[in-house]
């Protein structure tokens, strides 16, 4: 496996600890790319009993079929500027 050191996904050692240590269930992600980080961050809101909010005007078709049929998830196909005037706020932001 190749690093991506664009993805936020290598940084989940530190990132869901800190999550959880901060009792965050809700996460807003600008950016689902490849959806590396999505996947992690789908399952954590699943495990605390939140939910996930994606902004990507572009979205990867992994991204879009982690998001496109779950109740703990949204994708909001637009840019962040203008999505998150209509996003719910959350615990935290990526």
């Amino acid at each position: 496996m190749s690093l991506l050191i664009h993805s936020m996904a290598e940084l989940a050692s530190v990132v869901f600890p800190v999550l959880e240590t901060a009792n965050c269930s809700t996460v807003t992600e600008i950016g689902a790319e490849g959806g590396g980080m999505t996947k992690l961050l789908l399952h954590f809101v699943q495990r605390q009993g939140g939910w996930m909010t994606s902004i990507d005007p572009s979205p990867s078709v992994e991204a879009e079929a982690l998001l496109g049929n779950t109740p703990f998830g949204v994708l909001h196909r637009d840019i962040s500027i203008r999505a998150l005037y209509i996003c719910p706020a959350t615990d935290v932001y990526f």
